[in-house]
């Protein structure tokens, strides 16, 4: 009984804490003009590179000018990357040092969960087993519904 008690302990933790957000519903409108916006944004970075090549040339050779340009986008790059990094594991701190309590509790009302219905489940096996198929028939049909 341990052991399946850590198998459920772990299946609501992870639900209650998923790392997944959820995406919020979208409809039509909101998928085509983000759709624009990135096609807008892409645009607009390939001609602030191409400015940056010609604005380059006209100082330095092509090839120079180029390598500058090359630079400068990876630069960009890897300060968005470092960014992007620092922003996650500042918005994962708060979920990782709530989750530890909350599994240190779950954890306590499992035991005694088990430790209570340890003697009439041994009582009544084919009763027990019938309620645990039940209560997840009845589960499941309420998280379809929903």
């Amino acid at each position: 009984m341990p052991s399946i008690a850590s198998v459920v302990e772990e299946l609501i933790v992870a639900a209650v804490f998923s790392e997944k957000a959820s995406i919020p519903h979208k409809n039509k409108t909101d998928w085509a003009l983000t759709a624009l916006s990135v096609l807008l944004a892409g645009a607009g970075i390939l001609f602030l590179i191409l400015a940056l090549d010609r604005y380059l040339e006209d100082i330095y050779t092509p090839v120079l000018a180029a390598l500058a340009c090359t630079g400068c986008l990876f630069t960009a790059a890897v300060i968005l990357t470092f960014t992007v990094h620092c922003l996650r594991t500042k918005r994962m701190a708060p979920i990782n040092s709530a989750r530890h309590p909350l599994a240190e509790n779950l954890h306590v009302i499992l035991e005694a969960v088990c430790l209570e219905l340890e003697d009439p489940i041994k009582e009544n096996p084919k009763t027990a087993v019938l309620t645990a198929a039940l209560a997840g028939f009845l589960a499941t049909n309420h998280q379809m519904r929903l």
